[in-house]
């Protein structure tokens, strides 16, 4: 099966289709519910990736410290 995402596509293996199938039956879901649910993780988890890097960028990972600078 191929799936679309952001302009790609991507070839998933049909067992593994299978698989998601039997598991969003599972939990009640429908197999379209379930890739949705999916690729709203990712997108969750590589927000989490961004803001973190933001984080670190703001706790001077990519700049010197203004203290290591200082002239005693």
């Amino acid at each position: 099966m191929e799936l679309k995402y952001k302009g790609d596509t991507i070839t998933v293996p049909d067992d593994f289709i299978i698989k998601c199938g039997q598991h969003a039956e599972s939990r009640g879901m429908t197999l379209e519910e379930y890739i949705i649910e999916a690729f709203e993780k990712i997108e969750a988890e590589n927000k989490k990736v961004v803001l973190n890097q933001g984080q670190e960028t703001l706790a001077g990972f990519d700049r010197p410290n203004s203290e290591d600078n200082r002239q005693t």
